[in-house]
C-alpha cells in the first residue's frame, strides 16, 4: 500500500487511480489485483472516512484484475499412489490418504466420518450428503482396505484416544465453543483420529489470526 501511494505521489484522482491499475495489470497481473485489493480496502476505510461520495466513485472506478491460473494437477500413477502410501510413517495420516486415494471424498468429508458411517464387512461408506453441488449417497471401499483398517487402523485409533485422552478433555474445558463431543469420540462414534488436530487448529485460529 505504501508502495501504491508512493506512486501515485500521494495523490487520488480519478484518471491517476484509473490509469495506475491498467498500467499494473499489463505489467504484473499478479501485482495489480494485490494491489487493487489493497488501494480499495484504503479507499473504504480511510478515504471514505472523509468523503463517502469521492469514495464510492473511486471506489466503482477500477476492478480487481485477476490473474491467469496456470497450474494444472498431475496425474499421478498407480504406483506412484502406492509409494506415497508405504513412505507416510503415521497411521492416522496413512489411513487419511487412503480413504482420500481410493473414494475421491472431499477433505471435510474424511475429517467429518464416523464410525457408524463405515461399513468394514460391505466396503461401503454411507456418505448421505445432499448440497447445492454434490449429491453423493455412499462410496466403496477394496477388500484389502476394508482389512487394513479393521486389522491396523482400528487398533491405532484405540491406541491414539488413549493416549490424547486427557490432553483433549482439557482442550475443550478450556475451549467449551469448539463443540466437541469427547464422549462420542471416545466410544468410536467418531471414525477419525484427526479431530484433535483440527480442533487445535481451530483453536489457535480463533486465538491469534487478527491479532
Amino acid at each position: 500500500m505504501r508502495r501504491a501511494l508512493a506512486d501515485l505521489n500521494y495523490e487520488l484522482s480519478p484518471d491517476k487511480l484509473k490509469e495506475y491499475v491498467l498500467g499494473l495489470a499489463e505489467e504484473n497481473k499478479g501485482k495489480a489485483e494485490h494491489t487493487a485489493k489493497a488501494l480499495k480496502l484504503f479507499i473504504k476505510e480511510v478515504v471514505k472516512l472523509r468523503d463517502s461520495h469521492l469514495a464510492r466513485e473511486f471506489y466503482d472506478l477500477f476492478k480487481i484484475p485477476r490473474g491467469k491460473i496456470n497450474y494444472k494437477p498431475v496425474n499421478l500413477t498407480l504406483d506412484i499412489v502406492k509409494q506415497i502410501f508405504n513412505n507416510i510413517q503415521d497411521l492416522g495420516a496413512k489411513a487419511f490418504f487412503l480413504i482420500l486415494a481410493e473414494t475421491g471424498l472431499r477433505t471435510g468429508e474424511v475429517l467429518s466420518l464416523r464410525i457408524d458411517q463405515i461399513d468394514l464387512d460391505h466396503t461401503i461408506i454411507h456418505i448421505s450428503k445432499v448440497t447445492g453441488t454434490k449429491r453423493a449417497y455412499i462410496s466403496f471401499l477394496h477388500e484389502k482396505t476394508a482389512l487394513w483398517f479393521r486389522d491396523v487402523y482400528l487398533q491405532y485409533r484405540d491406541d491414539f484416544v488413549n493416549k490424547y485422552e486427557d490432553s483433549l478433555k482439557k482442550l475443550i474445558t478450556a475451549n467449551p465453543d469448539q463443540g466437541i463431543d469427547v464422549e462420542a469420540w471416545e466410544s468410536g462414534q467418531q471414525f477419525q483420529s484427526f479431530v484433535i488436530f483440527t480442533f487445535i487448529i481451530t483453536s489457535l485460529s480463533n486465538k491469534y489470526v487478527g491479532t
